[in-house]
């Protein structure tokens, strides 16, 4: 009996084995493919939650970047008036360990404004995007809240780019923990020792205001014998790059009040903004 059930294992075809050979190798092939394919997707995720701390060191690389427009003084519910203009993010860390960052003083029923600077060793950077990995920043989701502007007051975000990893975090609403302590740790200089900043070059542009006959404010006059041009050539040619004196003229002026940074010229009020390269949230024109 054992010799016939022997025999009969022995006769099958042989296309039959050939056939369950086949489906045994693909099965194990399916199975070694799948195991490679959930392997490599969790060296990609555990490389980009914790990825090398390496950046470009060029001083226009912006590897830190803070936007939180609800703190700028300016801001109406619109989000579109030219005010904005003068908006810069609360904190940015550029690759050669620079870092810029805004304080807003409150008195006298006005807000100004402070741009502060300071620098950071290539230890502290280090030290710094450590803080941002070991918070669990680089595994959070890229939006928390609605994205719809109408649905909050604007979205405040954080942007990290590395050299092989780039994350952005949008918040509206309910934010993952740790974000407010990394905003306020960037928004205040991160221990850096700061000095105030002025820019070495931006565009200036201005804007006719229209107030009501009766009003008896006193504005800051412009003077045209210094700058060498009125606010009227100014709006008229839709703006322009400034430097040295007008530069620091009208960045004065405009951290005094960012809200209303408002000036007189030959009888008619003029709103000035300052947009600087590689800092304002409103990028100027190309020179």
């Amino acid at each position: 009996m054992a010799y016939r059930e022997k025999q009969n294992r022995s006769s099958l075809p042989f296309s039959l084995i050939k056939k369950m050979r086949a489906r045994c190798f693909w099965g194990i092939g399916l199975f070694i493919g799948l195991s490679l394919t959930l392997f490599l997707c969790a060296s990609c995720q555990l490389k980009s939650s914790s990825p090398a701390l390496e950046w470009d060191p060029s001083p226009q690389a912006q590897i830190i970047r803070f936007y939180d427009p609800i703190q700028f003084p300016g801001l109406l519910p619109t989000y579109q008036d030219e005010r904005m203009e003068n908006h810069i993010p609360e904190a940015v860390v550029y690759g050669d360990g620079r870092i810029l960052w805004v304080e807003y003083v409150y008195g006298g029923g006005i807000v100004s404004r402070r741009v502060m600077q300071g620098h950071f060793s290539h230890d502290e950077m280090i030290a710094l995007l450590q803080r941002f990995k070991e918070t669990g920043f680089f595994s959070w989701k890229d939006q928390y809240g609605s994205s719809l502007v109408e649905d909050g007051p604007p979205s405040s975000s954080l942007n990290v780019k590395l050299s092989r990893v780039q994350k952005g975090v949008v918040v509206n609403s309910d934010p993952p923990d740790g974000y407010r302590a990394l905003c306020k740790l960037v928004g205040t200089g991160a221990g850096a020792k700061g000095v105030e900043y002025t820019p070495e070059r931006a565009y200036l542009s201005a804007y006719p205001q229209f107030f009501g006959q009766d009003l008896e404010m006193q504005f800051p006059r412009w003077p045209v014998a210094e700058m060498g041009f009125s606010l009227q050539q100014l709006s008229e040619s839709n703006g322009r790059y400034v430097d040295e004196e007008t530069l620091r003229f009208t960045w004065n002026l405009v951290n005094a009040d960012p809200a209303m940074p408002l000036v007189e010229d030959q009888g008619e009020i003029y709103l000035i903004t300052l947009r600087v390269p590689n800092l304002s949230g409103h990028q100027p024109p190309d020179p």
